[in-house]
C-alpha cells in the first residue's frame, strides 16, 4: 500500500482505530495503527487535546443560554464535565507537558473529546465523564 493510501485509510478509519488503541491494541503489528499512534502522541495532537479540554470546560461553564437561542451552544453534558473539572484539566495538563504519555491515554482523550458518542456530549448509562478522564489519568500516570 502506498503511504499516500495508508494515510487516506487511516484518516478515514480515525474513530475504530482510536478505539482499538484506547482498549489496548499495540501499534506495532498494524500500520494503520502505528500511523495513527504516530499522529495521536504528535505534540501539535495532544496540544490540541489540552485546548480542546480547556474548551469544553469553559463552555460548561457558561449557562445553557449564553449562545442565544438559536446560538452555536454545543450539546455538552455541563454538569458531568463541571463534576470531573479537577480531572480534566489534570489530564489536560499531563497532554500539554513534553513527557511522554502512552498512546492509550492518549487514544481514551480523543474519544473523550471528539467523539460525539462520548459521555462529554451524550448521557449515557455505561460512562460518564469522570469515569473515562480517570481512566485517561490513569493511563497517562503509567508512563511516569
Amino acid at each position: 500500500m502506498t503511504p499516500v493510501r495508508l494515510h487516506l485509510r487511516v484518516i478515514r478509519d480515525r474513530g475504530p482505530l482510536d478505539t482499538a488503541l484506547a482498549e489496548g491494541a499495540e501499534p506495532n503489528g498494524d500500520s494503520r495503527l502505528a500511523v495513527r499512534a504516530r499522529a495521536l502522541s504528535s505534540p501539535q495532537a495532544r496540544r490540541r487535546l489540552a485546548t480542546t479540554i480547556g474548551d469544553l470546560i469553559e463552555a460548561a461553564e457558561q449557562p445553557p443560554d449564553a449562545f442565544g437561542l438559536h446560538g452555536p451552544h454545543p450539546p455538552l453534558e455541563r454538569e458531568s464535565i463541571l463534576v470531573a473539572r479537577p480531572e480534566l484539566q489534570e489530564l489536560a495538563a499531563r497532554l500539554a507537558a513534553p513527557h511522554p504519555i502512552p498512546v492509550q491515554a492518549i487514544a481514551l482523550t480523543a474519544l473523550l473529546v471528539w467523539d460525539a458518542g462520548s459521555p462529554v456530549y451524550t448521557l449515557r448509562d455505561d460512562a460518564t465523564v469522570i469515569g473515562w478522564t480517570l481512566a485517561a489519568v490513569d493511563a497517562a500516570a503509567a508512563a511516569a
